[in-house]
């Protein structure tokens, strides 16, 4: 159990999980925003929009290359993050998110340096060099903009987002439905570990490829189908069909080099999804 606790833990709010990276700065006090509804929430993100993009834009004319993207979370996914992680709407740092890509770790860390002299940023959650994060790479950054509103922008390398996109979030996903059932039933605590060791070993593989400048692996994932009963048992639907196209092998077109004629798979949010776009 102590592992499933360690597994609970990485997955909290980053502001109650320690940190190692030579770019992580903490709040001296909590970052909250002054709503008390995800309606109130929501009107703040688009109210301070003007004001999150021309950071972004400013932060992309530093790096050639370097691509941006964002979303407004919409009331569906804030009260469903509500509930999982059994925060209050002031705590949530995320209702607005952008995301840079840039093309590898030579341009992140560029990033990293003028983000970290930054006095607009409040926080940087900096993954880079964290064992604790389970594999994954990457900086997430939070601005407390004038009209209240705290906002996360998150930098990754292009092949990372496109890992993230079709596998990494599948893994997530599932720990985090399975997660919660663990102490009451040992088979998915035994699962919620076997699943988060194929997720570190997958992430891990991804970055060793990033950084090399090869192909993403495709993640081979050894699971009985006794197992993957149980995992159908104790996650929603949706979730469990795209984990089974994870497990059976129907995005190997994942594993092609990428390249700027590739880049309309970054907007990629399913494996079939990925498949149909890479085959047209």
């Amino acid at each position: 159990m102590k592992h499933i606790e360690s597994l609970l833990e990485a997955h909290k709010p980053m502001s109650e999980v320690g940190l190692k990276g030579i770019y992580s700065k903490m709040p001296k006090e909590k970052l909250t925003m002054p709503v008390k509804s995800v309606a109130e929430a929501i009107k703040l993100a688009a109210d301070g929009e003007e004001e999150f993009m021309g950071i972004l834009n400013e932060l992309l004319s530093k790096v050639e290359g370097a691509e941006g993207k964002g979303r407004i979370k919409d009331t569906v996914s804030i009260k469903r993050k509500l509930r999982d992680y059994g925060l209050e709407i002031a705590d949530l740092d995320d209702v607005s998110g952008k995301m840079i890509l840039v093309k590898d770790f030579k341009d992140m860390n560029t990033l990293g340096k003028i983000l970290k002299d930054d006095d607009r940023v409040k926080k940087i959650t900096d993954f880079t060099d964290d064992e604790d994060a389970h594999g994954y790479y990457g900086m997430n950054v939070n601005y407390k903009l004038s009209n209240g509103l705290v906002c996360e922008l998150q930098v990754i390398t292009r092949k990372n987002q496109i890992f993230k996109s079709i596998c990494g979030h599948i893994f997530y996903e599932v720990i985090r439905e399975l997660a919660p059932k663990a102490g009451k039933n040992e088979d998915v605590a035994r699962l919620v570990e076997i699943i988060d060791k194929e997720m570190t070993a997958a992430w891990t593989a991804c970055r060793k490829a990033d950084e090399a400048g090869k192909i993403i692996p495709y993640p081979d994932i050894e699971i009985s189908d006794e197992d993957m009963k149980i995992i159908k048992d104790n996650v929603a639907p949706a979730t469990y069909d795209r984990w089974e196209m994870l497990v059976n092998h129907k995005a190997k077109e994942m594993n092609k080099k990428i390249s700027d004629k590739d880049k309309k798979l970054i907007e990629a949010k399913s494996l079939e999804e990925f498949v149909k776009q890479y085959n047209n």
